[in-house]
């Protein structure tokens, strides 16, 4: 769905070389702002599920599913904000720390932004 702005793994050089994207573009226009973008992401929406389809379409595919990101994380087992998932929702993740008090002790604790 988005673009890897980190690593330079791919030949890629605009989003509409991801099929998403032009799918997205062939459905929605030209100007998508980040709210239509994100409910194509959401694979519980009725948009993820078209877009889906269509991508089995054109790829001539007789079934077609990509892995879930909330599967993908509770898979590995690790905290989301060590995981790079920038592709999949085009949020940039990342930990903040927050003061936390326990047992009248002060520390700090990593959480998601």
């Amino acid at each position: 769905m988005f673009g890897c702005p980190y690593l330079n793994f791919s030949r890629s050089s605009s989003e509409l070389d991801l099929i998403t994207r032009r799918i997205i573009r062939s459905r929605e226009g030209d100007q998508v702002g980040d709210e239509v973008l994100s409910d194509y992401a959401d694979p519980d929406s009725r948009n993820y599920g078209e877009m889906i389809e269509e991508i089995r379409k054109q790829l001539n595919f007789t079934s077609l599913r990509y892995h879930r990101l909330d599967d993908l994380i509770e898979s590995i087992g690790i905290s989301p904000c060590k995981l790079c998932t920038y592709c999949w929702s085009g949020k940039n993740r990342g930990c903040v720390p927050a003061l936390i008090g326990s047992g009248g002790k002060a520390g700090t604790a990593m959480h998601c932004r």
